[in-house]
């Protein structure tokens, strides 16, 4: 690994700068579904009969005039709540938006730790669009920040663990970190998959079947007594149906290109074809298993909110997605052995898009 102070320090004043503005623009106040995931949770808390209640109700679905209002099982982010209602002796949300937003911190290290063969010149770009605000809804929304950025951070420590799986010790961590990402957000579910397919792939299969196996067992739980809230529209099948789908998926993989979301979409995954044919599962495990884990978390939520247009799958929220998987290919192009001339090019064309996107954020943002 080659260690460079000025891009370190670089990397440094980008995250205080991210964090200096959630902690001054971010308000001490419920935003929409804050209402229900953290004020109606600490409202059922309180009220709750016995501590086998308080268990259940950690696990639970968000509830709500008799009903569940969110499909996600939130236990991490339930968690993070008690947490601070125990240290700060009330409910802050400032406090849990900055909680959520500090497995950003994570994810880069982790993707720092990931990639020891880079430069860390050549990170940075991957730095700036994580601490950029093209996310902004998750950037100063609690139940988004605890949601999104935990799901993603556990899913690749899942990876990470799964890489080099042996022992007691490696399937613990696996599966303590595959749990975590299940009941962050319900895209976590796929974490055990992910893994699993990639093992395959590099012909690992007693591995694999274990992957397989706590893939089955996370399933089968999440979904037990699982209700479908009534605000998530049912997606009616016709013969239009996969191409409705197809078309939203492609515009979320391009979120972070906004009006060019098709066509980013469409590059990102011609690269992606481009690396499988390549073989890039055989060397970076936990990168190529996150790629796959964006691709169908993405796909999820195209299923999911296909229907409702538009205007709902341009939610910034979503476009952290984009990000992640934009960061994860420019990371694998670059680990390809490409000569020292086209390292330079990909890294300052993808330092100035990172840069455009990264300043274009900043108004809606604030």
């Amino acid at each position: 690994m080659k260690h460079n102070a000025i891009p370190i320090g670089l990397a440094a004043l980008i995250v205080i700068i991210y964090f200096s503005a959630v902690a001054v623009y971010a308000v001490n106040a419920p935003i929409m579904d804050d209402y229900i995931q953290f004020l109606g949770f600490h409202y059922f808390w309180e009220s709750a009969a016995d501590t086998w209640d308080r268990i259940s109700l950690l696990f639970s679905q968000p509830q709500w005039d008799g009903g569940p209002q969110s499909e996600h099982r939130i236990f991490i982010a339930r968690l993070a709540s008690l947490g601070l209602l125990e240290a700060a002796g009330g409910i802050n949300f400032k406090l849990l938006i900055l909680l959520g937003d500090a497995f950003l911190l994570g994810i880069m290290a982790l993707l720092w730790r990931l990639t020891p063969d880079l430069e860390g010149w050549h990170r940075l770009p991957v730095v700036l669009l994580l601490f950029s605000f093209i996310h902004y809804e998750i950037s100063f929304w609690s139940s988004a920040s605890l949601l999104y950025y935990p799901a993603t951070f556990f899913a690749l420590l899942t990876f990470s663990w799964a890489e080099r799986m042996k022992g007691a010790r490696g399937f613990l961590g696996t599966a303590l970190s595959g749990a975590c990402s299940t009941l962050s957000q319900t895209n976590g579910l796929m974490a055990f998959p992910a893994a699993a397919l990639t093992a395959a792939l590099n012909r690992r299969y007693r591995h694999a079947v274990i992957l397989a196996a706590l893939a089955a067992l996370a399933f089968t739980l999440y979904l037990w007594d699982f209700q479908r809230p009534a605000a998530v529209p049912r997606l009616d099948v016709t013969w239009q149906t996969p191409l409705l789908v197809g078309r939203a998926w492609l515009y979320l993989i391009g979120g972070v290109f906004d009006d060019y979301a098709i066509l980013g979409g469409s590059l990102l995954i011609a690269i992606w074809l481009f690396l499988l044919w390549k073989g890039y599962w055989k060397d970076r495990f936990p990168l190529f298993a996150l790629g796959v884990w964006l691709y169908v978390s993405l796909l999820m939520v195209a299923f999911g909110r296909a229907a409702l247009g538009p205007s709902a799958l341009g939610a910034s929220r979503y476009e952290f997605y984009s990000a992640m998987l934009v960061a994860v290919t420019y990371l694998a192009l670059m680990e390809r052995g490409l000569s020292r001339s086209l390292k330079r090019l990909g890294f300052l064309s993808t330092t100035l898009l990172v840069a455009t996107i990264y300043l274009l954020a900043i108004p809606p943002a604030f």
